[in-house]
């Protein structure tokens, strides 16, 4: 009579996650009677498998509220005066588009910008907060970014052949709830306030001969709305522009 055959088990390799998190144990045994720079030599490792820590957005620290909680939508808006905007007369319209574009890369639910636009484009001058709860009910926002820019140049004040960008203003977040059935109820209230100062180059300005105008404007556009997005979105050390 033949004997029955018995199934081996099989073998199931540990998933990768385990297997790193092993070689990191192993590598924290060896270094353990070493010196300091075996201690620099393991936070390496860790930070290789790991990645450097989140630093919260300056947004959430201070307000203990998230843009990209579910269900929640944003609206960005910018004002400037005609005296700031200088030649670039749509500059606070590229603003919005382009922080709007920022944000939605990074898991936050935005208000089409176009439609901020055209309302924009309709309601010139300044705004009041009656306005704005009028936009953010209109757009059935949660949240609205105002960024008020009190200044914006790409000329160096020492010489016109310089480059040297400059900005400064500041940012308001208003926000608006809604009950079950999503009625607005009011007040809307203002919870965040944060001044800017963005200068680019940091250290040596750059000179027309080095780079065009139109260039080094987009160059310190493109800076200037990475640093404000990042007030809105957890990001690591290194993402920096």
């Amino acid at each position: 009579m033949d004997r029955p055959r018995l199934s081996r088990p099989r073998f199931t390799p540990p998933p990768r996650a385990r297997l790193r998190t092993l070689a990191v144990q192993l590598m924290l045994l060896w270094l353990m009677a070493g010196s300091a720079s075996g201690c620099r030599i393991l936070i390496g490792v860790i930070m290789a498998v790991r990645g450097r820590p989140m630093i919260d957005a300056d947004f959430k620290m201070k307000t203990r509220r998230s843009m990209t909680d579910k269900g929640k939508k944003t609206l960005v808006l910018c004002t400037a005066p005609e005296s700031v905007k200088g030649d670039s007369g749509s500059l606070d319209l590229d603003i919005i588009t382009e922080l709007t574009r920022q944000l939605r890369a990074h898991d936050i639910e935005m208000i089409d910008p176009d439609k901020v636009v055209a309302w924009r484009e309709e309601h010139l001058g300044d705004l009041d907060e009656f306005d704005l709860v009028n936009l953010g009910r209109e757009m059935k926002a949660d949240f609205i970014i105002q960024v008020q820019l009190d200044k914006f140049q790409i000329r160096d004040e020492s010489s016109p052949t310089l480059l040297r960008g400059k900005a400064q203003g500041k940012v308001f977040v208003t926000v608006l709830e809604y009950d079950r059935s999503g009625k607005y109820k009011p007040p809307a209230h203002m919870v965040y306030t944060q001044p800017f100062d963005s200068s680019y180059p940091v250290h040596q300005p750059a000179t027309i001969e080095q780079v065009t105008v139109p260039v080094f404007r987009k160059q310190f556009f493109d800076r200037l709305t990475d640093e404000l997005s990042r007030l809105f979105y957890d990001h690591r050390p290194g993402e920096t522009f």
